[in-house]
């Protein structure tokens, strides 16, 4: 049997081949790395505008219930002012007739 001729540097080319292999994976892990942290990226800065955007309608939401709560206290007053003039009002004919006798 004949044997087949070997290469003058078989160790060197199985090296420059291992050599290839890990400059690809590390260039493979490179992009992988960029790409999740760019996504990482994007995924902060819509967290914080979704975050601004929950503040901005707590905000608007709190000024309408203080606004609801001013108007109803308002409204509370002048009812008891209502009320207190309708007995006041009820008081006084008794009161009138009580002077005539």
């Amino acid at each position: 049997m004949r044997a087949l001729p070997r290469s003058p540097l078989p160790h060197a080319e199985s090296a420059r081949v291992r050599v290839l292999r890990h400059l690809a994976l590390t260039a493979l892990a490179l992009v992988v790395v960029a790409h999740t942290a760019n996504a990482a990226l994007f995924d902060d800065e819509e967290a914080r505008r979704r975050i601004a955007d929950t503040n901005t309608r707590l905000a608007q939401v709190q000024r309408q219930l203080e606004d609801r709560i001013a108007a109803l206290e308002a409204q509370i007053k002048s009812q008891g002012l209502v009320d207190l003039n309708v007995e006041i009002g009820s008081r006084r004919p008794g009161t009138y007739g009580m002077r005539e006798q």
